[in-house]
């Protein structure tokens, strides 16, 4: 049985959004599939910028290297960020995610093309699932809530803290829009804070 997000009915609010759709497989398993950015108007503008940044760091670099090797390697850094945006571009159009509600875990799976990564954290390891602020680091995270007030230049990014030794962070949904963002870490949340009375 598959839902709309606008559909769902309970305590986080009902956005209605064609990125997000919610199978409940079973009573104790719940699939969240976030669907690709795809091509729009603000990753248009981001691949003009990329073309850009690349097109004048081959122009540079070219001219950096006729008149010193040393000189052209002052632009390995601004290569890195160059290729780095292409990958993230890539990412957008491309990337597909999914979220697994299990009984005792949740499970992120990220897919771009024929690549997929994916992530399960026992909810015993379970510190908090939040849009963080990313700013390099670690945080202080506070148990399974949610922070909508958007203070700061930094943009938040559904983030998930957990491994209370280590305090490892994994970001998801980065491609959703604001408001689906914070739909989705209110629904986890939701949905999760019942079950760790079994792992706690």
């Amino acid at each position: 049985m598959s839902e709309r997000i606008s559909d769902i009915t309970g305590g986080a609010s009902a956005v209605h959004s064609e990125k997000i759709s919610v199978n409940k497989i079973r009573s104790d398993h719940t699939e969240i599939f976030l669907k690709a950015e795809g091509f729009s108007g603000k990753i248009l503008g981001l691949i003009f910028f990329a073309l850009f940044w690349n097109g004048f760091l081959v122009v540079w670099t070219t001219m950096a290297a006729s008149a010193s090797f040393l000189f052209a390697a002052f632009s390995i850094p601004f290569w890195a960020v160059g290729l780095l945006m292409l990958s993230g571009i890539f990412t957008s159009i491309f990337g597909k995610q999914w979220v697994e509600i299990k009984r005792d875990a949740i499970l992120i799976r990220k897919k771009v093309l024929f690549r997929t990564a994916e992530q399960s954290i026992p909810y015993r390891d379970l510190i908090s699932i939040e849009n963080a602020r990313q700013v390099g680091g670690k945080k202080t995270a506070k148990l399974l809530t949610s922070s909508s007030a958007d203070s700061g230049l930094l943009s938040k990014i559904p983030t998930i803290c957990y491994d209370k030794t280590a305090l490892k962070e994994l970001m998801f949904a980065e491609h959703l829009s604001k408001n689906d963002q914070e739909w989705l870490v209110n629904y986890l949340n939701e949905q999760i804070t019942p079950l760790l009375k079994f792992v706690r």
